[in-house]
């Protein structure tokens, strides 16, 4: 997969987390999500689907179809974190997104609950 990072993460390790984590989401990353997603996390996919656990988003993650990812901007405070962009798939189609996190803490070590925005382009 093909990926353009934001220029937010340079001298920040939570935005280069929250980075990590949406490539992560894209790609199906299963020791990316293994290290950054807690236990008992929630992914709620909007208008499409929740997911519980972190076992159960390991295997919802990621689409053999995408061939590349911007992502615009990774940023994160406190215990919360967004990253907006947007996908190409093998078709040709393009999609927007956007992950919004919430950490279990301020040092944004896991992520508690993922709600993800996609919109086709």
């Amino acid at each position: 997969m093909e990926l353009k990072g934001s220029r937010d993460c340079g001298n920040s390790p939570k935005n280069q987390r929250v980075q990590d984590l949406s490539v992560a989401l894209a790609a199906g990353d299963e020791a990316t999500l293994s290290q950054l997603v807690d236990e008992d996390a929630v992914w709620e996919i909007a208008g499409r689907r929740i997911v519980e656990g972190r076992k159960a988003i390991i295997a919802a993650a990621g689409a053999p179809e995408v061939e590349a990812l911007t992502v615009n901007h990774a940023i994160a405070h406190g215990r919360a974190g967004a990253a907006n962009g947007r996908l190409r798939l093998a078709n040709g189609d393009g999609m927007a997104f956007c992950d919004i996190l919430e950490f279990t803490n301020a040092k944004a070590r896991s992520v508690r609950r993922i709600t993800t925005l996609r919109v086709p382009l």
